[in-house]
């Protein structure tokens, strides 16, 4: 029976036939998002050599002309560039972002793709809303590392941006080709029970860096912010997604800010988070488009 024809039938075994496909898909590693166009796969590949040169980078990303042009708008960012010098060439772009930028343009392109590929034209509207939490989250993120004295702003980003991934696999593994009508909720809750694990086995896939991994994959644990294994980027994207919700209007941010163990793990209260906020509002937005394109 084929993973349509499971997902068509008419009572709810549909869940236990999705929870399989993925216990199956998670312990046999090799995760893999669907319609990644092949520069960005042969990119990931190129910097998973520290020592490759900007040259390749620029040949490999110059092949893709939406992708250049993506990350030439990502170079010249406020966030990126706040001396205002704009860069025009990929070699200098690549020169000014590093790896880790490069890898983020790239993988912004790609789950950009994602949403328009002809298979998922009746999953694009919830596609488009994970998509939107990426790079909202990815641009609040950066915003709160930079002030952290331990954090990588990049890391931060890149973490940010891939926050949604298991969510994004989940729903493209099941509804490909299928309706999501009366499905919703049940949907919603096997994602929100599996899409750590989901991403993490994904990002692993692609040999991202082990601290980004365990942020993604710890992304969801709000209540264990004492805990010491618990890395400094997991709190920061953490409390990216927390304010995330908040950068256009900081009501109830006191409240929350008031219970947030990772708030106060980071030394962050409501003063200073709504003032963080304000004073990024530009750089966030500014961001949130370089990474949309």
């Amino acid at each position: 029976m084929t993973a349509a024809q499971q997902f068509s039938t008419p009572d709810h075994s549909w869940q236990m036939s999705l929870v399989q496909m993925l216990a199956a898909d998670v312990s046999g590693g090799r995760l893999e998002l669907p319609s990644f166009p092949d520069v960005v796969i042969r990119i990931r590949q190129a910097l998973s050599d520290e020592n490759v040169s900007v040259e390749k980078v620029a040949r490999l990303v110059g092949t893709e002309p939406a992708l250049a042009a993506r990350l030439l708008k990502l170079a010249n960012s406020t966030a990126l560039n706040p001396g205002g010098r704009a860069v025009t060439d990929l070699k200098a772009a690549i020169t000014r972002m590093g790896h880790n930028l490069v890898r983020t343009s790239a993988l912004s392109f790609a789950m950009g793709q994602i949403q328009r590929a002809s298979e998922y034209r009746g999953i694009a509207g919830q596609l488009r809303q994970l998509w939107e939490s990426a790079t909202r989250v990815s641009a609040v993120t950066h915003a709160v590392a930079k002030r952290m004295p331990r954090c990588h702003p990049e890391e931060a980003m890149l973490s940010g941006l891939l926050h949604t991934v298991g969510k994004t696999y989940i729903l493209t593994r099941f509804a490909g080709s299928q309706p999501l009508a009366g499905r919703e909720e049940e949907l919603s809750g096997i994602m929100a029970g599996w899409h750590a694990s989901v991403g993490k086995a994904v990002l692993e896939n692609w040999g991202l860096p082990e601290q980004i991994v365990s942020a993604v994959e710890r992304q969801d644990e709000f209540d264990h912010a004492d805990r010491p294994d618990a890395s400094d980027l997991a709190h920061v994207l953490a409390t990216g997604r927390l304010l995330a919700d908040y950068v256009d209007g900081t009501a109830g941010l006191e409240t929350v800010a008031a219970q947030s163990r990772w708030l106060a793990r980071l030394a962050l209260d409501a003063g200073t988070c709504a003032s963080l906020l304000e004073d990024s509002r530009a750089e966030i937005l500014d961001l949130r488009r370089a990474l949309d394109g």
